[in-house]
C-alpha cells in the first residue's frame, strides 16, 4: 500500500513538474500582423533599454501570426515587414503580464514596391539548421525571409542538400519562388579552394567538394545549376580571389558575391577585384547575399544585402536566374535603383555608339532613409558625385564616350546603407 502511495505520488511530482516547465514556456505573446488587410509575414524585435533581448517571427505555417515567450515586464516592440528596404518598421510599447497572454492585432504599411519598377529580389547566401553552424528551421527559414520581403527563397547549407525537399514544399505551400542551392565549401574537404553556392539544383542534388574548382563547375552544371556563385571571395587567405595564382584557379564562374553580410573592407577588396575583371571584359554579375545562419541573432539578418533582379517577363526561378545571368541586377542595403541609359538600357545591356555620340544616364532612387549621394563610376573611377536629399529622387547625367567601357550608379544613404547597380556596357565604333 506504501509503495502504492508512493508511487502515485511520485507520478504526481513528476506531472506538476512537466506543467510548471511547459507553463515556463508557453507564450505569453501572440501578434497578429497584417499589411493591407492580409496576414503577412514579419520579423519582431523586443528591446529592453534600447537593446534587442529577443527576436521572433510569424509562423510559416499560421502566416500573420508570432507566438513569443518574454519575461514579465515592460518592453518596445518593433515589428517588421521589409523595414530597411521597403517597408515601415512598427514601433509599440507594451507590458507583458505576469500571467495570461497579452494580444495584439497591428497592421504595416508598404512604403515601397520595387515591382513596379520589374525588379525581383532574393539572397543568395542563406543557410538552415542542415548546415553545421545554423540553427534557423528549415521550413521557417521560408517565412522569415518573406518577412524580410524578399521575392524568391533560397537555401544553401554547407555541403549538404538534406534541406532541399522540405524547403522546396513549405515554399510551394506559401507559393513563393525557392531556388535549391548548396554552398559547395572545400576548405571542409581535402584542399582549400574557396566557398562556392551552385544554383538552381536539382532537388537533392550533391556537389562533391573534394575535387578542384573546374570540375566543381562543370559537376554542378550537370546537375542543374544555371549560376555559379564565387562567396565572399577576399575574406580570408583561402577564398577564392586570393589564390588567383593556384594551377588550379579557372575562370568559369559567373557571379561574384562582392557584397557578403555587413560591408567591410573585404567586400571593398572584392569590389576592385571585380571592377578588374570588367575591365579585361570578363561580364562577371555583382551579386550581394546575407549568409546569415541563425534567425535568431542580429550579427547578420537574411535579405541584407540582398540582390534585385529586373524580369522580362513572369516572375519565376528560370526568368530570374536568366535576368541575373544576363547582369540585369543591382545589389543593396537598402536603397533602390531604377538605372537607365537614354531611356531604355538598363544594367546588363550593350550600347552601341559613335565616338562622341552623347549618352544619358537616368536613374529613379528611392531609400526609407533619407538619402545622402549618388556616384556614378566609369570603369571603376567615379567620374560624378551628386548630392540627394529627402526619401525619393531622380539622377541625370550626360557624356558622350570617346571609347569603349562600362557605366555603373552606386547610391548611398544617410545611415550608410548603399546599393549599387551592375554595369551598362557601352562599345564605341
Amino acid at each position: 500500500m506504501k509503495k502504492e502511495i508512493s508511487l502515485a505520488l511520485t507520478v504526481a511530482l513528476i506531472l506538476s513538474l512537466f506543467v510548471a516547465l511547459a507553463l515556463a514556456q508557453a507564450p505569453n505573446l501572440e501578434i497578429a500582423v497584417s499589411l493591407a488587410g492580409r496576414p503577412t509575414d514579419a520579423q519582431i524585435k523586443a528591446l529592453q533599454g534600447g537593446k534587442v533581448v529577443a527576436v521572433g517571427y510569424t509562423d510559416v505555417h499560421q502566416v500573420g501570426l508570432a507566438r513569443l515567450r518574454l519575461q514579465p515586464g515592460a518592453y518596445t516592440l518593433l515589428i517588421d515587414h521589409g523595414g530597411d528596404f521597403t517597408g515601415a518598421i512598427l514601433a509599440r510599447e507594451v507590458t507583458i503580464p505576469a500571467s495570461g497572454v497579452l494580444r495584439l492585432e497591428l497592421e504595416l504599411e508598404r512604403l515601397f514596391e520595387p515591382n513596379a519598377w520589374g525588379y525581383y529580389s532574393a539572397d543568395t547566401h542563406a543557410h538552415t539548421a542542415m548546415s553545421p553552424d545554423g540553427n534557423t528551421p528549415v521550413d521557417q527559414a521560408v517565412a522569415v525571409q518573406l518577412a524580410a520581403d524578399l521575392d524568391l527563397v533560397f537555401i544553401s547549407d554547407h555541403n549538404s542538400v538534406k534541406g532541399h525537399s522540405l524547403f522546396a514544399q513549405t515554399a510551394q505551400e506559401r507559393g513563393v519562388p525557392a531556388i535549391l542551392s548548396e554552398e559547395i565549401t572545400t576548405d571542409w574537404g581535402v584542399i582549400n579552394m574557396g566557398h562556392f553556392n551552385a544554383y538552381s539544383l536539382s532537388p537533392g542534388m550533391l556537389v562533391n567538394w573534394r575535387v578542384p574548382p573546374a570540375q566543381i563547375f562543370r559537376e554542378a552544371r550537370q546537375k542543374g545549376a544555371k549560376v555559379v556563385q564565387v562567396n565572399h571571395p577576399k575574406s580570408g587567405p583561402y577564398d577564392y580571389f586570393n589564390l588567383m595564382a593556384d594551377p588550379r584557379w579557372d575562370p568559369g564562374f559567373d557571379a561574384v558575391e562582392v557584397w557578403n553580410g555587413e560591408f567591410s573592407l573585404e567586400d571593398e577588396l572584392a569590389e576592385q577585384v571585380l571592377f578588374s575583371f570588367w575591365n579585361e571584359g570578363k561580364r562577371y554579375v555583382a551579386v550581394g547575399a546575407s549568409d546569415d545562419h541563425m534567425w535568431d541573432l542580429l550579427d547578420v539578418e537574411y535579405g541584407r544585402p540582398r540582390t534585385y533582379v529586373h524580369l522580362e517577363g513572369e516572375l519565376t526561378v528560370d526568368n530570374w536566374l536568366e535576368g541575373l545571368l544576363a547582369g540585369r541586377a543591382f545589389i543593396t542595403y537598402g536603397p533602390l535603383i531604377d538605372l537607365r541609359a537614354n531611356g531604355r538600357y538598363i544594367p546588363g545591356d550593350t550600347v552601341a555608339l559613335r565616338a562622341g555620340e552623347p549618352i544619358t544616364l537616368e536613374a529613379k532612387v528611392y531609400s526609407v532613409t533619407p538619402l545622402a549621394r549618388a556616384e556614378v563610376l566609369r570603369n571603376g573611377e567615379v567620374i560624378a558625385s551628386i548630392t540627394l536629399e529627402g526619401l525619393e529622387a531622380t539622377i541625370s547625367f550626360p557624356t558622350s564616350p570617346e571609347s569603349s567601357g562600362w557605366y555603373l550608379l552606386r547610391v548611398f544613404a544617410q545611415d550608410g546603407d548603399r546599393a549599387m547597380t551592375n554595369p551598362i556596357w557601352v562599345e564605341v565604333r
